[in-house]
């Protein structure tokens, strides 16, 4: 039972009782909570509101008494209004309550407004914290800001490289003051009264170097719209060291590269006198001077260690997140055939922190509406059309019964008040499988035995699909993090139909996502699609996967092709390596010296080609050859995963 007993929070009644109410409606649609140990636990839930929307709402619970809620932060609008926790975030905090039957107790002030701090923590003075809050603050910053602040610790900096995504405070220094994390040292702390867009450094003494006991009295304020070299500083505060970056020579700034992913380690030499050195081989996946974009193959018969070579990057890519272009966090979605990647492999799953889906109750939804940024007319008819189209291409349905099959979906999305000429109805729950298969089944006018009847009848008898419309979220919310979806076992007709449905979902997602951020030369990744043993899948020639590979850089996105042998990738008249730029090429045991020309781009019957040839077919486990944008072949002793994981 649900209780006002079972927790206590600064909100108002009409927060809690709104809060109440989503939690009986069981609009928490998924909880992922993350043991932290002495750091405390970190709780993510997603929770639909009244009216549809999503939000991701987060908790951070006291490493020491799991029943005190010491942070909570949310993707909420009620942010700008509400004092104290949003409803989603209590909604959250009571569905705990519900399962633990404990009386939980926030223990955080209130927060004043949208750019006001929202995460805080209260510790005594000498207790070191570390902790995955995530304050707002005014997102105008201006980067490659340095403050220094008298009196803290002698002169510790505060301030640095980037303002607008924080990593790594230690020592009062900061990294960046938008995504607080890993805090660790003399505990910090936010004021009672700071102003919208403070951030408070406390040591017990003041910015002016004065002992205080009031927390209020220390803070830095970042207004609005600073600029280097114009901070309005706080009590004591200088801008004399502003921007130290800016007074170097041109050519000693070094912008930073971004993510850094080792895929291992080559032999060089600078000069034919010198003996060999082994040297690490570095993709720069954020940089388009070195990748233009980031499709990747990976090619290597079995026993050569593909598969670790392919854990090894992913976990690589998941590890480095912090160091994306702002910090953004990466999506990865694998498809996995084989089962190298699901819950019997603890190792990669631990590692990467990874969400296994089974082919039961994807919590996502194939008749889901999204809106992209331009505005595309009859949208619920494109959709249905688009799940259409997949099914008749994955069971080679006949005219007839793509009509009968699109004839249901328009009436699912008519019972459920959705309708193509109302663009003001697509924001309603669509329908779910489950109803157009109700429809389907009571239309007594409709054969059903054909192979739609097998089709439907099979998918609904899996129960693929989740089949209530409140508990589906977006493809693009769910993935967060390493996502896999476990295929192994699954007979190939639902493998393949459940690829080609959640790339079709994706495709347009990353549009409706709109394009990624860019800075000069790095681009901003946002999501990774991995396909192990993609020859599963490309056989099949369905588009979205080709579409997504072409349209991907624009989006920040990649992919990841794993197989066995290069003319895998050439599928009817789909030739998916034209769109590879970077190629990991093990002991192929078929492989052609017209291969060879294709991959290293070499001429025909060539001394290179020739020597390459020779080079790949003498490879010895966890070696290959390695192809990165325009660079010449290069061999290296990789890096894999089991190795990865031992050094970490």
């Amino acid at each position: 039972m649900l209780k006002k007993e079972n927790i206590k929070a600064i909100c108002s009644i009409d927060t809690f009782d709104n809060s109440l109410k989503l939690c009986k409606q069981d609009n928490i649609i998924k909880v992922q909570i993350n043991d932290m140990g002495e750091y405390g636990v970190k709780v993510t839930g997603l929770v639909k509101g009244n009216f549809g929307f999503y939000h991701t709402s987060k908790l951070t619970l006291n490493p020491n008494y799991r029943n005190i809620i010491e942070g909570y932060d949310c993707n909420c609008y009620e942010i700008e209004t509400i004092k104290g926790p949003c409803r989603h975030c209590m909604a959250l905090a009571l569905a705990l309550a519900e399962d633990s039957d404990e009386n939980f107790d926030f223990k955080l002030k209130p927060r004043e407004n949208k750019n006001s701090v929202s995460n805080v923590i209260n510790n005594n003075v000498n207790q070191n914290v570390n902790s995955d809050i995530r304050p707002e603050i005014n997102p105008q910053m201006h980067q490659d800001i340095h403050v220094e602040i008298p009196g803290v610790s002698a002169g510790a900096t505060a301030g640095g490289e980037n303002l607008y995504n924080t990593r790594n405070i230690e020592n009062r220094y900061v990294e960046n003051i938008k995504n607080v994390e890993n805090i660790s040292g003399t505990a910090n702390n936010y004021a009672d009264n700071a102003p919208a867009g403070t951030a408070l450094i406390q040591d017990g003494v003041k910015a002016s170097g004065e002992l205080t006991d009031n927390p209020a009295d220390i803070y830095v304020n970042f207004p609005g719209d600073v600029h280097s070299g114009e901070v309005n500083a706080a009590a004591g505060v200088t801008n004399e060291t502003v921007s130290e970056e800016e007074n170097k020579p041109e050519e000693e700034k070094l912008p930073p590269r971004g993510m850094e992913i080792v895929f291992g380690n080559e032999k060089v030499k600078a000069s034919d006198d010198e003996e060999e050195e082994s040297k690490p081989l570095v993709w720069y996946p954020n940089d388009t001077t070195k990748v233009f974009h980031t499709n990747t193959g990976i090619i290597g018969t079995m026993g050569t260690g593909k598969t670790q070579f392919t854990k090894s990057l992913i976990t690589q890519l998941y590890r480095q997140q912090k160091n994306n272009f702002n910090g953004n966090p990466l999506g990865i979605l694998i498809f996995d055939y084989k089962g190298d990647y699901n819950n019997t492999k603890k190792d990669f799953v631990e590692a990467t922190n990874a969400k296994v889906l089974k082919l039961h109750r994807l919590p996502f939804n194939p008749l889901s509406i999204f809106e992209t940024k331009e505005y595309k007319p009859l949208l619920p008819v494109h959709t249905a059309n688009t799940f259409k189209d997949t099914l008749a291409r994955a069971f080679r349905l006949g005219p007839k019964q793509q009509t009968v099959l699109y004839t249901c979906m328009m009436q699912a999305y008519e019972k459920m008040g959705i309708f193509p000429n109302e663009p003001e109805t697509w924001q309603r729950s669509a329908p779910t499988f489950e109803m157009v298969y109700d429809i389907y089944d009571k239309n007594e006018s409709v054969v059903k035995n054909d192979s739609l009847a097998a089709v439907m009848q099979k998918i609904n008898a899996f129960q693929l699909f989740e089949p209530k419309p409140y508990s589906t979220a977006s493809l693009f919310d769910i993935l967060d993090g390493v996502v896999v979806i476990d295929l192994s076992g699954y007979d190939p007709d639902l493998q393949s139909l459940i690829v080609a449905i959640t790339l079709d979902q994706f495709y347009s997602q990353m549009h409706a996502a709109g394009s990624s951020a860019t800075d000069g030369t790095l681009r901003q990744l946002t999501k990774f699609i991995l396909v192990d043993e993609a020859d599963n899948f490309m056989k099949e020639e369905f588009p979205s996967l080709k579409k997504i590979m072409k349209e991907g850089r624009e989006f920040g996105v990649g992919t990841i092709l794993s197989t066995q042998f290069l003319d895998h990738f050439v599928a009817g008249e789909d030739n998916y390596s034209k769109y590879i730029l970077t190629w990991i090429v093990h002991n192929v045991a078929d492989l052609k010296k017209n291969d060879v020309e294709f991959v290293f781009k070499t001429k025909a019957n060539s001394e290179e080609t020739n020597a390459i040839y020779q080079n790949i077919k003498g490879l010895d486990r966890f070696n290959s050859a390695v192809k990165i944008g325009n660079e010449s072949v290069r061999y290296i002793k990789e890096k894999p995963f089991f190795e990865l994981v031992k050094e970490n």
